[in-house]
């Protein structure tokens, strides 16, 4: 029988980790949002709708085309991203929850508003994957509920 050497342990794993490096992770994160304001963020239609950021802390583009974000974890494509959205490497991309579901003016409008007595919100991936997803608390009128810092996991008003 032959023995395995520590060497035929180690060296694939050894490749493992360092090829994990360029395996696709899903970095994208719901960063910030607001479900009541007045007057933090007019749309280009003069409206002061709920909003929802999501952020790309990478060093490369993401395509979110199919992507969906729902306040429903039974329903993750309640409304899906259109063809061709994409955050820049580094961006945000403001998501405005109006109910319009519609582009106005270059800017993306869901199909649901947010609720200010608190709900989740859930980023899936195309696959129905879930990426990313906050429990959003009760906020007042132009407060947001934001990461403590961009993409970080500490959630503050």
């Amino acid at each position: 029988m032959k023995q395995t050497g520590i060497k035929q342990l180690v060296f694939p794993l050894y490749w493992w980790i360092l090829s994990w490096g360029s395996c696709p992770v899903f970095a994208q994160v719901i960063n910030e949002v607001q479900s009541t304001q007045y007057k933090t963020l007019q749309s280009a239609d003069r409206q002061y709708y709920d909003w929802v950021e999501i952020y790309n802390p990478t060093g490369r583009t993401i395509d979110l085309s199919g992507y969906g974000l729902s306040d429903s974890k039974k329903n993750p494509f309640k409304w899906t991203f259109p063809v061709e959205t994409s955050i820049e490497a580094q961006g945000y991309l403001i998501v405005y929850a109006s109910g319009l579901d519609t582009n106005i003016n270059d800017e993306i409008h869901s199909n649901f508003k947010l609720a200010s007595a608190g709900e989740s919100l859930y980023l899936s991936n195309a696959k129905a994957n879930l990426i990313d997803m906050v429990h959003i608390p009760a906020l007042e009128a132009e407060i947001s509920w934001q990461r403590s810092t961009d993409g970080a996991t500490v959630w503050a008003m």
